[in-house]
């Protein structure tokens, strides 16, 4: 009886779960969270099971005024949700706000204008995703998939849509996230990378993405995302076009470059100076023999914050029993690598386990010796033995973490390598000079200087953004020859000289080499942005102290000898031992150690018809307009006075 209640009641089970539905998510409630000239706002939280990598909030940016719609873009940010760098190191709690942030950082009116402009009826689909570095690497087949349905499911109740071509949009990390989706076999008509190409990202997406045709946008002096960037174009030419961006930030190659896929062939025709039309005149394609790209003399870079990922070593013995994990980071940040503490830990657990297994075989066979003894004590006491050493010794294995963490707790957690990825500095190749103030309160009041006050000054370094506008003519690059090397004379990678001092500084060199010495060039021309750069940056905002010196001992910016084209900063190298004789430092040329190779350069660089700025051993001039010159005074000494 209680065998057919059974069945009668699971089969009413069965019944009910095949016929009638189970419990169901309700709808995203979709909220209008900004309105703009162009587009509109939706945000929603997901319903979607899995909220780990493509957080709950996510959006809908619907274009204004379009009938029917024939693209949807998906777009996967980066790690910044906002423009002031250290307001976007906070990425949790996850909020529809973020979402917001994003639309203002990427400019998303504008580029929705750039699209109806173009004819393309487009709306965009942005998930808020939990990126710190490489966490795109875990994202599956369905939690993308549950992402675009329940956007299309949203969608429809804003707007009639039907499914259309998708096109895929990275910005920064968000290269990675392209990754995932394509692995998965996910369809893209289109792929576009914006500053996006790291460690292997875009070349693993153009081996997954079949017949997705890739643009990627790269930052000129991106250390990081060139190298993938060309792999890319290596691995597949036919379907890759790499475009690089000359002077643009890593926000702006997606600001100014995106509307570019829209017109890409035509745009990549036009020629606009030394680039063409791409990335509003800053951009070239790379395989179009476009003239070399200039990099300014003062600004090396390396972009904090950017992720890369660490493939651990190919350990064939081992691999299986390391289970090393790549390891992912953020320049500026220390970087864990556990792979030495991996391997130990799981060599530990191997030789535990094939212990446990040799201890229990051991008693198992002194078991069997001893039941199977009869009459011998021999067999008897050796079977006995065998079962007591071995149980004996599997206790003691077994208790082994315990021991270990009473000799020393270390023992039981090994410490990672530490490693510190270099953070985003801004290095002066260019020496900020004495000699560039001289007299240049006389020449601010009727040359471009650039700002003439302090308060001038801050205003200009707390608005950036403006400065293109402000100032036409800042990324002008003067007439200049790069890195000149000739007999006697070499300089520093990227620096620029100007044409017109080009025989005076070989005839210096020639000089110096009958002598047995060669000028190094460390400065040459600054153009007008490398000087608001070195004022921003090692002036305003640095103290009172450091302020105060604009005018009296740094030059306003547009008023230095450098940008004028007229100087040039050196020193001097022992061609026997090659070492430097002379110093580049205000705080270190009156050492004794510098008078014998300061006494030589000044020789040198007189003979070739220079002047020296009196105050400064390693600045000189060619036919100089400022007061305080000289070619008499051979050492740094009080003697050697500007006069008052």
């Amino acid at each position: 009886m209680k065998i057919k209640f059974s069945i009668f009641f699971f089969s009413i089970l069965f019944f009910c779960y095949l016929f009638f539905p189970g419990q169901t998510q309700a709808a995203p409630t979709t909220t209008l969270s900004a309105e703009s000239t162009n587009a509109f706002l939706y945000t929603y939280d997901s319903a979607c099971p899995n909220l780990e990598n493509i957080n709950r909030p996510r959006a809908i940016i619907l274009p204004k005024g379009i009938s029917g719609i024939d693209t949807v873009y998906l777009h996967f940010h980066g790690k910044d949700f906002t423009h002031g760098e250290k307001e976007a190191q906070t990425y949790d709690p996850a909020t529809t706000s973020n979402l917001n942030s994003l639309y203002t950082k990427y400019d998303w009116d504008e580029r929705v204008a750039e699209l109806k402009t173009s004819g393309v009826n487009a709306v965009i689909f942005m998930p808020r995703l939990k990126q710190t570095g490489s966490t795109g690497q875990t994202i599956s087949s369905g939690e993308f998939t549950c992402f675009y349905n329940e956007a299309k499911e949203v969608l429809t109740s804003l707007t009639p849509f039907s499914d259309s071509t998708i096109i895929l949009s990275g910005h920064s990390a968000g290269g990675n996230t392209i990754r995932q989706y394509l692995k998965h076999g996910l369809p893209a008509s289109t792929t576009l990378f914006f500053d996006a190409c790291y460690g292997n990202w875009c070349k693993d997406a153009a081996s997954y993405g079949g017949g997705t045709h890739f643009i990627s946008y790269t930052e000129v002096n991106s250390p990081g995302t060139i190298p993938d960037s060309n792999n890319a174009k290596e691995k597949a030419p036919d379907k890759v076009k790499l475009i690089l961006a000359n002077r643009l930030n890593h926000g702006d190659v997606f600001r100014q470059c995106f509307k570019d896929h829209l017109s890409f062939d035509e745009l990549a025709n036009q020629t606009t100076g030394s680039y063409t039309a791409l990335c509003g005149g800053k951009g070239t394609v790379v395989g179009s023999n476009p003239p070399a790209l200039v990099k300014e003399e003062t600004e090396t870079k390396v972009i904090e914050n950017q992720p890369f990922s660490f493939a651990p070593p190919k350990l064939s013995v081992l691999a299986d029993i390391c289970k090393l994990k790549p390891v992912s980071g953020l320049t500026g940040q220390d970087v864990n690598f556990p792979w030495i503490s991996q391997c130990v830990v799981g060599l530990y657990k191997y030789f535990v386990v094939f212990g446990a297994l040799l201890s229990v075989l051991l008693i198992i066979i002194g078991g069997i010796l001893y039941l199977t003894a009869g009459f011998s004590a021999k067999n008897v006491e050796t079977g006995k033995s065998m079962v007591l050493k071995s149980l004996y010794g599997l206790i003691i294995l077994l208790s082994s973490f315990v021991i270990l963490l009473a000799i020393n707790p270390d023992l039981t957690n090994p410490s990672s390598l530490s490693v510190n990825l270099i953070s985003e500095k801004i290095i002066e190749n260019a020496i900020v000079d004495l000699a560039d103030a001289q007299d240049s309160s006389a020449i601010a009041a009727t040359s471009g200087a650039a700002c003439k006050t302090i308060e001038e000054c801050r205003i200009l370094c707390a608005n950036k953004s403006a400065w293109q506008n402000d100032f036409p003519g800042m990324y002008q690059i003067a007439d200049t020859v790069q890195a000149i090397e000739a007999t006697g004379l070499k300089s520093d990678k990227g620096t620029l000289i100007p044409k017109t001092l080009v025989d005076p500084l070989e005839r210096a060199g020639q000089i110096a080499n009958q002598k047995g010495y060669t000028i190094r060039i460390v400065s040459g021309f600054r153009s007008l942005k490398s000087e608001l750069n070195i004022v921003c940056s090692k002036y305003i905002g640095q103290g009172a102290a450091q302020e105060a010196k604009l005018g009296p001992i740094k030059a306003w910016p547009g008023t230095s000898d450098h940008s004028m084209g007229r100087a040039v900063d050196v020193t001097l190298i022992d061609n026997a031992t090659n070492k430097a004789v002379t110093t580049s430092s205000s705080d270190s040329q009156a050492d004794p150690k510098w008078v014998k190779g300061t006494r030589i350069l000044a020789t040198i660089m007189y003979e070739a018809g220079w002047q020296r700025y009196l105050k400064e051993i390693w600045h000189f001039e060619y036919n100089p307009a400022k007061t305080c010159r000289t070619n008499s005074c051979y050492v740094y000494s009080d003697s050697c006075s500007c006069p008052e």
